[in-house]
C-alpha cells in the first residue's frame, strides 16, 4: 500500500528525538525490529524526522507512537470521505444483534454475560464467531474471561451490584453535581441504558 503526504515543495521539518528513559529503550528497539520484520516499515534516510513516543497502556505495556504534529502542521489537507465513528459503532451493534440477549456493546467494548459457566462459554463462542464472520477480531490482551465482577463504563459490576469505580470518579470530580434525585437517576439511566442483563 502506498501513501502520499502532500507538502509545499522544499518544505523540510526536523524535530529532534525526545529523551527516552533507559527502561523504555529496549521496548523501542524491539518494536522497531518487530514491525520492520513484518514489512510495515523499511529503513530510509530523510531530512524529515518525527520523534517516537512510548505511551503507557492501562495494562502496563507500552504503545509505540510517532509524534506527527510538526508534519501535520505543514501538510496540505487531502480531503477524502471517512466513515463516521457513530456509524462504525452502530455497525458493531448490528453485527452482534444475533447475540443481544447475552451480549452488550458500548463503543468497541463488548460484554458477554451469563448465569451459568457452560452457557457463558457457548455465548463467548457465538460472539467470537459473529465477529469472525464480520471480519472483526478481539484483542486477547484486553479480554477478561469468566469474571465474577467486571469494570465497565466506569463501574464495577458483579454479584448483583453496580458500584462506581473510584479512579473514574476522581477524574470526573470537576463535573457539576446533580441538583435533584431525578437528574441523578436520569444520568445513571443514560450511562447504563445500553446494558441488558438477561
Amino acid at each position: 500500500m502506498d501513501h502520499q503526504i502532500c507538502m509545499a515543495p522544499g518544505t523540510v521539518f526536523n524535530v529532534h528525538p525526545y529523551r527516552v528513559p533507559e527502561a523504555r529503550k529496549q521496548a523501542i528497539i524491539a518494536e522497531v525490529q518487530r514491525i520492520k520484520s513484518l514489512g510495515v516499515i523499511e529503513e530510509t534516510y530523510s531530512p524529515r524526522f518525527s520523534p517516537i513516543v512510548m505511551v503507557p497502556k492501562p495494562d502496563g505495556s507500552l504503545w509505540f507512537c510517532n509524534d506527527f504534529r510538526s508534519l501535520s502542521a505543514i501538510s496540505k489537507v487531502d480531503a477524502y470521505p471517512m466513515l463516521r465513528a457513530d456509524e462504525l459503532i452502530e455497525h458493531l451493534d448490528v453485527v452482534l444483534r444475533p447475540c443481544q440477549s447475552f451480549a452488550a456493546t458500548y463503543l468497541d467494548d463488548i460484554v458477554v454475560h451469563s448465569q451459568v459457566c457452560n452457557k457463558l462459554l457457548c455465548h463467548i463462542h457465538q460472539v467470537l464467531e459473529v465477529l469472525r464472520r464480520a471480519g472483526l477480531t478481539a484483542n486477547l490482551t484486553k479480554c477478561h474471561l469468566a469474571q465474577n465482577k467486571a469494570h465497565y463504563l466506569g463501574y464495577t459490576i458483579g454479584w448483583g451490584l453496580v458500584k462506581p469505580q473510584l479512579k473514574k470518579n476522581c477524574s470526573s470530580a470537576g463535573l457539576a453535581p446533580a441538583h435533584n434525585q431525578n437528574s441523578r437517576q436520569n444520568g445513571r439511566k443514560r450511562q447504563l441504558e445500553k446494558i441488558s442483563w438477561g
